[in-house]
């Protein structure tokens, strides 16, 4: 019976250990992955407009650099578009980026620009 319970401590034992070992590569490798998204612009707006919490580093100030940077590579509605998503998503924060984003969606010649139309378009891109 005791040879039994020790059995089963060892068992565990390993088993636990091997669970560990499997986080802890899985986790280097999605710290990895992290990392090399951090340096694209794209992935970095990506994050951003996936709503708060954002990290630390990533600010508007960032946010405006990542979209000059790809500004040349992706055509100008899609720059502004981002712009407004960014805005909408920061209204559900500050309800002063609302009336930014009211401006941004004019700016693209959208016919449906008013509040009631942005809290929409945010309830859909930012449940």
């Amino acid at each position: 019976m005791k040879r039994r319970w020790i059995l089963v401590g060892l068992v565990l034992s390993h088993v636990a250990l091997a669970l560990l070992i499997a986080l802890i590569v899985v986790g280097r490798k999605t710290r990895a992955r992290f990392r090399t998204c951090m340096n694209d612009p794209m992935c970095r707006i990506g994050i951003q407009l996936s709503g708060p919490p954002y990290p630390k580093n990533l600010t508007d100030a960032t946010f405006a650099r990542d979209l000059e940077k790809l500004s040349q590579s992706l055509p100008e509605p899609s720059i502004t578009v981002f712009r407004l998503m960014k805005a909408l998503g920061d209204s559900k924060r500050t309800d002063s980026r609302l009336s930014d984003a009211q401006k941004t969606c004019q700016s693209l010649g959208w016919s449906r620009c008013d509040r009631e139309d942005l809290l929409e378009m945010r309830k859909m891109l930012f449940p």
